[in-house]
């Protein structure tokens, strides 16, 4: 069986030309380097540079065509502002990073998604808050007509102990720009068009065509809600909004507002789980 480290080893070794060199001519010094076991290095000794070049692109095109999938305005985008070189900077980076899953698409879109964060000032403006609402569609599970039915405590209950969460089938991402007044497919030219300021998307799915309907919400409003993780505390929650008494007391009326709309439910504290009462 082989190891996390392993699969460090491998996904370094395919994308460097040097590891490769050193795995061919001083093999220890990378099973010390890994922290290889005797057998897996062997494992790693066999394979031959025509293999871990077929493994190389097969695994970089298998990446790209999930993520094309999964973010087609967003890599259009990119395809029109750079011809694609930051979707194949962003493999080349991610094949080397033993965390980011394959096995699951939406795990590898919040990883491009944090990634195309990490380089504000170098894309257009907007590039990934598009790719953040991308990667929300793409999560949203199906409808569930049993989604909803359970029972919660109602909305006048915000006065006690209580852990905001958000329903099920909900989600909620903070966005710093309209990225909702883009068309269906938009230009760079429609995206430097759009107006730059914090905001905040509900998604859902629509209970009767089953297709993503998202809403705009203000930055404040966005903020509370994706807090409601049914592990914080009403105050905690409450926390984020500010310490000013009216920031408090705004806040409270947001929540009171989503629970009267079935957006929370408000739940005790579950058994097992860290209370998280700081914001």
């Amino acid at each position: 069986m082989t190891s996390p480290a392993f699969y460090a080893a491998y996904a370094n070794i395919l994308v460097s030309h040097q590891l490769q060199e050193t795995l061919r001519r001083e093999p220890e010094s990378l099973r010390s380097l890994y922290g290889l076991t005797a057998d897996e290095l062997v494992l790693l000794s066999s394979a031959s540079p025509r293999s871990l070049h077929l493994s190389l692109h097969m695994l970089q095109a298998k990446r790209v065509v999930l993520l094309e999938q999964m973010l087609p305005q967003t890599l259009k985008l990119l395809q029109e502002h750079d011809a694609g070189r930051t979707l194949f900077e962003y493999v080349a980076d991610a094949m080397r990073r033993p965390d980011v899953d394959m096995l699951r698409a939406v795990t590898h879109g919040h990883d491009f998604v944090a990634w195309l964060d990490r380089r504000v000032g170098w894309l257009p403006a907007g590039v990934a808050d598009l790719a953040r609402l991308e990667v929300a569609v793409a999560g949203l599970p199906p409808v569930s007509t049993a989604e909803g039915c359970e029972e919660h405590p109602a909305a006048e209950a915000l006065g006690t102990k209580v852990f905001p969460e958000l329903l099920p089938g909900l989600c909620v991402i903070t966005v710093g720009c309209d990225i909702l007044g883009l068309p269906a497919r938009p230009s760079l030219a429609d995206l430097s068009s759009i107006e730059q300021r914090p905001g905040g998307v509900l998604l859902r799915r629509d209970a009767r065509s089953g297709r993503p309907a998202c809403h705009r919400l203000g930055v404040i409003t966005a903020r509370l809600l994706s807090r409601c993780d049914g592990r914080s505390s009403l105050d905690a929650v409450v926390a984020v909004a500010g310490s000013t008494p009216s920031a408090r007391r705004d806040a409270r009326e947001v929540l009171h507002r989503a629970a009267q709309q079935s957006l929370i439910r408000l739940l005790p504290a579950p058994l097992g789980v860290p209370v998280l009462d700081q914001p």
